[in-house]
């Protein structure tokens, strides 16, 4: 496949060489030679033989000005359409010349856009098959991560992986109460209040697509529920029992005290997932994914 470069080269020789045939023949229109029998208007004689330019039209005897005849005004006509189409060629020349580097640039930019859109789909699948491995026996989601307006990518992330994997999140109870007491807490338009109402749009989001469940539930939120507590016991719990755990958090203090639980008990391998750490990798995977529903 020739190059951008020398298609356009090739483009503008053709198109050169083109012109030049163009003016050469209108110059030769110039100067055609026709032969004409007439009587000269000076001479007042027989008419002769002679070659007559288009140019002078001048008689060949006496030289003068002889009366001009249709032939000549042909060849006259001939000269004009042969130099308008040479102008004609040169104006037009560049601008095809600019359209096919335009067209080129628009057919590469559209196969390099095909290619980087292929290469975004392969990395989100691969990526999101990473975050299926999280999706373990006993997987925990801080209550700080369901009320942090920041990681919407995440749960979408978390949706597409529970919807590949046939997996229902386990949220605890005690987390759900926690959460509800925040809302209950704070006057509406606070930003606790916002945010207690966003993990519980986003946690009945999730239920009612048969991803989530809320285990124990209880028909009304306990009074100073606080979940961290729980998380760790049922960490040390589970891993003792030699089940593997994966928590989400960002919340430092809680992380450090799962670790140490993890460390101590866990058979299994667990992990502890510092959320903001991946919010890029989570913004890869839905992009790719976008693409693709956009190619179906």
């Amino acid at each position: 496949m020739p190059s951008l470069k020398n298609s356009g080269k090739w483009t503008s020789w053709l198109s050169l060489s083109l012109t030049i045939v163009i003016i050469a023949i209108a110059f030769t229109g110039c100067t055609k030679v026709v032969d004409v029998k007439r009587n000269c208007s000076k001479c007042d004689g027989d008419g002769v033989i002679e070659h007559w330019f288009s140019e002078d039209d001048k008689c060949g005897t006496c030289k003068g000005s002889g009366k001009v005849d249709a032939k000549n005004e042909q060849v006259s006509w001939e000269k004009t359409i042969l130099l308008l189409l040479a102008v004609s060629a040169i104006v037009a020349t560049p601008y095809g010349i600019k359209k096919q580097i335009e067209k080129k640039q628009s057919e590469k930019a559209a196969i390099e856009k095909r290619i980087q859109d292929s290469e975004k789909v392969a990395y989100a699948k691969k990526q999101l098959e990473l975050f299926c491995n999280w999706l373990t026996l006993i997987m925990i989601i801080d209550s700080n991560i369901w009320m942090n307006e920041d990681y919407d990518s995440f749960f979408a992330c978390m949706r597409l992986a529970c919807i590949k994997k046939e997996y229902r999140i386990d949220l605890f109870g005690v987390q759900f109460d926690e959460m509800a007491n925040i809302k209950k807490a704070c006057s509406y338009g606070e930003v606790r209040n916002k945010r207690a109402r966003l993990a519980i749009n986003r946690i009945e989001d999730f239920q009612k697509e048969k991803l989530l469940n809320i285990v124990p539930v209880t028909l009304d939120a306990k009074r100073g529920a606080y979940a961290d507590p729980v998380i760790v016991k049922v960490l040390a719990t589970k891993s003792r029992e030699g089940k593997e755990c994966t928590l989400f958090s960002n919340d430092k203090e809680l992380r450090v005290r799962a670790r140490q639980v993890l460390a101590d008990y866990s058979e299994a391998d667990s992990s502890i997932i510092e959320i903001e750490n991946y919010i890029g990798t989570f913004q890869s995977i839905l992009e790719g994914y976008r693409l693709m529903a956009d190619n179906e």
